[in-house]
């Protein structure tokens, strides 16, 4: 008889745990796993106990503390022939992370410094100090403290702390400094996840600004609250070949009293779509949109706050063979210099068509690198405090082959931890009078995943 004619055999007679030993618990306090074999005590047969340690197995190592748990069940210690017991053995991680790297987008480079502290107080939380330094006057610090299954129930929570200050006077002649706090309740899986952001914002224009630009300076309060929806059925991450990728984020911000308080709706969507052609090549169709809207009296007068809006332009802002943040609404800036100020849309729509091909060298497919030939458009458009026809403006954003901006071009694909990182030898096919490209050249730069 094999083992699965035995355990058929045995599987529902009566059987009971009348004890339950956890072993290898260094720093994690034990109720942190023995709550989670709490439904044990009410199974019945050996089918029961074996159900409910498979999911407490899952879920103690979706906690993130520990490099192993094993779970056996053995003879009862009295005798009993109705009765087992369950050992439980854990092995926990190492409690100091260390992360440090480098990111180049176009012009733009940082280092990233990230140390993780792992199972401090014994509760499976995670403390986290980030820091990254970055060209272009970039600083940011973040300190936050993850606690995953909270309460032993499937929901995972992270709260903390941030100081930004980012420069954008290469493209948009300001500055901004933001520091704030955030909570965000997540589902284990991330689909759902459900965030609040309390944050004072600073914005300082530089001497040559835009007057567009300069009617944004100030302080500013926000209050947001935002909901993020993920759904994934691609066969692969790095190099899927068919399914779908789907993402939305929905944000309302001006939750308070405060008259300095920001106040917009934000949408945002992105999708993917990919299917197999012949051999190992692939195509994908991506595309992305988002629309952010003042809300209250007079809103249509009212123009939206410059770093909640869309940029297109480059690797990272989904139009190759564009300048980073070099299409879309511009106001002149002052003074002798000359030149323009990227605005941003209040609308923003992107449309990316690929051909994605393995590679013929076997190092580079061994690294998960791999070609592409691609279609890339796009536009983005002020809505609000420009004192144009809303209907006008809508209508002209629609008009794909006039207001539109096009790219063609041929590259080199390698996903990362970041993003997937691009090198392309692109063509612009559309532009118009204000964009800021390059003909006919070389462009790199990461794209983060949907």
């Amino acid at each position: 008889m094999n083992f699965q004619q035995t355990y058929d055999a045995v599987k529902d007679k009566r059987l009971v745990v009348e004890k339950v030993t956890i072993v290898g618990l260094d720093r994690t306090k034990a109720y942190v796993v023995s709550r989670e074999l709490e439904p044990v005590k009410d199974a019945r047969s050996l089918d029961e106990i074996k159900d409910v340690l498979l999911e407490a197995h899952e879920h103690l190592q979706s906690l993130g503390i520990f490099d192993g748990v094993e779970v056996i069940i053995t003879d009862s210690e009295t005798g009993q022939i109705d009765a087992c017991t369950i050992l439980v053995r854990c092995a926990e991680k190492g409690r100091l992370n260390l992360h440090a790297g480098t990111y180049v987008n176009g012009n733009d480079g940082s280092l990233e410094f990230a140390l993780g502290l792992t199972n401090v107080l014994g509760r499976a939380e995670e403390v986290s100090l980030s820091a990254e330094l970055g060209m272009n006057n970039l600083t940011e610090f973040s300190l936050s403290v993850s606690k995953p299954r909270l309460g032993g129930r499937p929901r995972n929570t992270t709260v903390g702390v941030y100081q930004k200050r980012r420069s954008f006077a290469q493209y948009s002649s300001y500055s901004e400094e933001t520091r704030g706090g955030t909570a965000t309740l997540f589902s284990p899986d991330g689909t759902h996840a459900v965030a609040y952001d309390l944050a004072w914002c600073k914005i300082r224009a530089e001497a040559e600004a835009s007057a567009a630009v300069r009617r944004q300076t100030g302080h500013k309060l926000k209050s947001a609250l935002s909901y993020i929806f993920r759904h994934y059925t691609l066969d692969d991450l790095q190099y899927p070949t068919s399914g779908m990728g789907f993402r939305s984020s929905s944000e309302i911000a001006g939750l308070g009293p405060d008259a300095n308080l920001l106040r917009f709706a934000k949408q945002h969507v992105a999708a993917q779509w990919v299917h197999p052609l012949i051999g190992s090549s692939v195509f994908s169709l991506s595309a992305e949109a988002g629309v952010v809207l003042p809300w209250g009296p007079g809103w249509q007068a009212k123009p939206t706050y410059i770093s909640e809006r869309f940029f297109l332009g480059g690797v990272h802002g989904n139009l190759r063979g564009f300048h980073f943040k070099g299409a879309g609404p511009v106001d002149t800036r002052q003074g002798r210099e000359g030149g323009v100020d990227a605005l941003g849309g209040d609308m923003m729509c992107a449309i990316l068509a690929e051909i994605r091909f393995q590679l013929p060298v076997a190092a580079m497919r061994a690294a998960g690198m791999y070609g592409h030939a691609f279609l890339n458009g796009g536009n983005a458009a002020q809505l609000s405090g420009t004192g144009r026809p809303l209907k006008q403006t809508l209508k002209d954003f629609v008009r794909v082959h006039q207001t539109w901006r096009w790219s063609a071009g041929v590259g080199l694909v390698w996903p990362t931890s970041l993003g997937r990182l691009e090198v392309n030898l692109c063509k612009v096919l559309k532009h118009q009078m204000t964009d800021r490209f390059t003909a006919v050249g070389l462009q790199v730069g990461f794209t983060p995943t949907i």
